[in-house]
């Protein structure tokens, strides 16, 4: 301020400076300023800043959890809600009963008794979170049967970071499932119907049906980038061999991977279907490369050299590292809890996505 440097601030306003950032839909019908701010030192804390690149919330996984035999509560739901974020914070997610009149907190003195007799109407779950890393929010303690909204304390822009799920019934015996592959909402004519914007619509009624949408390949258009990323590693100095700079190297395509994650989520309605019910995404050949799969032979074989080969290895590496990363954090795979056997075992207890 004023041209002075300041070594320590005293307060947010006077500890921050940054850029300002436009972002257009796809449409080119929304247009959207954001300020995203660099904060200096300075003597209270600060919330994380989110920008609009940033991905969630997602739902996951929904489990019904069953009690014990010597417990007289009824069963209770368990829900994995997704947000990555690009500071280190601590975030709150506050869950809500919509239909329910009456509000109680998870931490109050009485939960016991909310608990008991079935009011457990608002309940907050603090996680902590790393930049640029999706982060799982576990949510327990929910009632079946139960439409819940819920939205984020620490973060900037968290009217736009908020979502509505319903929870599965106690006695679920039949789930409605939507698979999608492959349909860029990003690449989408307006003139024509779209799978996206229909379970956009779809999902603004309440109680609308859907239990699960299941991504089967191609959640993004990973070929473009992964192109990118060998064309980017191929014209790297040779002076040292390239397995000398691999951690580097690894980093810079994994985020580049990312980056086309964030586009797609990102598109309005997407981020709706999203937030607003369960996610299963499978990885596939579609998310990587075209050259996923391939033998090092055949490469060879077409005329591709030694190294050529090696990089491309390492570009598959981390569009599988990147997609596990993102699939995992929706809570379908629990590696704690099942048996080292089979490939699990020569993984040191990690899935290893097909």
């Amino acid at each position: 301020r004023d041209g002075k440097p300041s070594s320590q601030a005293e307060n947010a306003v006077d500890g921050t400076k940054g850029y300002g950032h436009v972002h257009v839909t796809s449409d080119l019908d929304v247009m959207q300023w954001y300020h995203v701010a660099h904060w200096l030192p300075f003597t209270k804390p600060c919330y994380a800043i989110v920008q609009f690149e940033i991905t969630g919330p997602m739902v996951g996984r929904m489990q019904v959890v069953e009690p014990d035999n010597d417990q007289t509560f009824d069963a209770t739901v368990h829900v994995c809600i997704v947000l990555e974020v690009n500071a280190a914070a601590t975030i709150t997610c506050v869950v809500v009963d919509v239909l329910a009149n009456i509000e109680y907190d998870n931490d109050d003195d009485n939960l016991d008794h909310v608990m008991t007799h079935n009011v457990r109407t608002r309940l907050r779950f603090a996680q902590a979170f790393q930049p640029n890393t999706p982060t799982t929010i576990r949510c327990t303690n929910l009632e079946p049967s139960t439409r819940y909204a819920y939205t984020f304390e620490g973060i900037a822009n968290r009217d736009d970071r908020q979502g509505v799920f319903h929870t599965p019934d106690a006695q679920l015996n039949a789930i409605n499932i939507v698979a999608v592959s492959t349909n860029f909402p990003q690449d989408r004519v307006t003139s024509s119907p779209n799978l996206w914007e229909a379970l956009h619509t779809r999902l603004q009624v309440p109680w609308h049906g859907i239990d699960v949408v299941a991504h089967v390949g191609g959640q993004a258009p990973m070929q473009s980038a992964a192109n990118e990323c060998l064309g980017w590693l191929q014209s790297q100095p040779k002076k040292r061999s390239y397995c000398d700079d691999m951690t580097m190297w690894k980093e810079r395509v994994r985020t580049r991977f990312q980056q086309e994650y964030r586009v797609v989520w990102n598109t309005p309605f997407l981020r709706t279907v999203l937030s607003h019910t369960s996610q299963l995404m499978v990885l596939t050949a579609a998310d990587v490369a075209s050259f996923f799969g391939r033998s090092k032979a055949s490469l060879v074989k077409e005329g591709r050299s030694e190294e050529d080969v090696a990089l491309m290895q390492l570009v598959v590496a981390c569009a599988k590292d990147v997609a596990a990363l993102y699939y995992g954090a929706l809570g379908w795979r629990n590696d704690g809890d099942a048996p080292l056997d089979g490939e699990r075992a020569k993984t040191g207890g990690k899935y290893v996505y097909p």
